[in-house]
């Protein structure tokens, strides 16, 4: 079975990708909005919640969990594959798999039509601070390509509150350094984001190319369980988690609207 983690509702983006190539697969998705946002918390911090919601949903019954958020993957995909798992009593069962990897591959895939464009690649404020995309970008061979920390962002689209989200991006993108006048492409570094595309695009003087890696990460996944089918169950059961009961409502309301899923959140410690 398939766990997706988020801190809420960046995952669904990936999520709603996965249906359309596994429509039938077994999915737990976790949103731990008693944790969100994540992108403002602290190495140490993000290590310690990514790891126990990958505990939790092993003990569901996941034996691969994809990390459905930029931030977490950035901060502790080389540590949850590398130290904890193999160390763990799932270490010759089960895996973790981020989605950093994918993002940088449709860059390196689309080189030739970007590499001398100016870009920017908007992400939380831990991700810009952990420094991940900026160096693989680089290496890619991007040299005009800046990564933006959205403070607060992935909170405010939380909220689906477009007052809220607006203010937000004003205080994000009237920053002199954001240097949005040139821009010809943006990258998406948060699963949050693409919820808020078109209030993105009114920041740019013209239509711009959004480059996503949801779609990506649901194709490159149809791969991975048809190289490793022991990760693959096909019953069509869709289970959905929250940690915190405060928003529920909501939660339940974005699967219907958004996802057309008439499946609902419930509460897990």
């Amino acid at each position: 079975m398939l766990g997706l983690y988020d801190s809420g509702i960046g995952g669904l983006t990936i999520l709603q990708e996965i249906l359309k190539t596994n429509p039938d697969l077994d999915i737990i998705y976790l949103a731990d909005n008693a944790n969100l946002p994540l992108g403002e918390k602290t190495l140490d911090q993000i290590q310690d919640i990514v790891q126990k919601a990958v505990e939790k949903l092993f003990d569901l019954g996941c034996d691969l969990v994809i990390l459905a958020c930029n931030t977490a993957t950035v901060n502790t995909i080389r540590y949850m594959q590398q130290v904890w798992l193999p160390e763990s009593k799932w270490a010759n069962s089960h895996r973790v798999l981020g989605i950093g990897q994918p993002l940088l591959e449709i860059l390196e895939e689309r080189k030739t039509d970007y590499a001398d464009k100016k870009g920017l690649v908007l992400a939380t404020h831990t991700t810009y601070k952990s420094g991940f995309y900026q160096s693989e970008i680089k290496q890619r061979g991007f040299h005009d390509l800046p990564v933006l920390p959205c403070f607060g962002l992935a909170g405010a689209i939380e909220s689906f509150d477009e007052k809220i989200i607006s203010k937000s991006l004003e205080n994000i993108f009237n920053q002199p350094k954001a240097g949005l006048k040139e821009i010809e492409f943006i990258v998406l570094g948060c699963t949050h984001y693409k919820w808020a595309i078109e209030s993105i695009q009114k920041y740019f003087s013209q239509k711009i190319k959004v480059i996503d890696n949801s779609e990506d990460v649901a194709l490159r996944l149809k791969t991975y369980l048809e190289r490793h089918p022991q990760f693959k169950s096909n019953t069509g059961k869709l289970k959905f988690y929250l940690t915190q009961s405060d928003s529920i409502g909501k939660y339940n309301s974005i699967l219907e609207q958004k996802l057309e899923l008439s499946c609902k959140f419930e509460i897990i410690a």
